[in-house]
């Protein structure tokens, strides 16, 4: 298998690094796991920092009080700071985040790393093959 035709395979190439050989061909190795549900340290965190719990996104222990709804965290800023009283479902909610406010932005960069997170985590999981392999085909 080549390098391209390694690295064209749909979402196959999200947890690997392809280490070049200085006589050509090249290795594709695992990388070490990002996701964990014991995140220890701020990297960790950062990468850590939301779930998805019953197709819901929480913010993971959330000022030490335990994991919090993104809605409900949402629903608290808007508020706060926007005096504005959403009452919306939980798979209603992102109808209303479409106002361009911080919390908005807030709450569509934690739901797109939920996602993602969720995705990488799987992959972690899933995908333990190291191939080896020619750059020149």
């Amino acid at each position: 298998m080549t390098r391209d035709e390694y690295v064209n395979q749909p979402y196959k190439f999200l947890a690997f690094a392809v280490l070049p050989h200085k006589e050509g061909g090249f290795t594709i190795k695992k990388l070490r796991p990002l996701v964990t549900d014991n995140p220890q340290g701020n990297y960790q965190w950062l990468h850590n920092m939301t779930v998805i719990k019953d197709k819901e996104v929480y913010l993971r222990y959330f000022e030490g009080e335990g994991d919090l709804s993104l809605v409900e965290y949402c629903k608290k800023e808007c508020m706060e700071k926007c005096n504005s009283d959403i009452d919306a479902s939980v798979e209603e909610f992102a109808e209303h985040m479409d106002c361009g406010c911080p919390i908005s932005l807030i709450y569509h960069m934690a739901v797109g790393h939920a996602e993602l997170r969720e995705r990488l985590k799987y992959f972690e999981a899933n995908d333990s093959e190291v191939v080896e392999g020619n750059q020149n085909g």
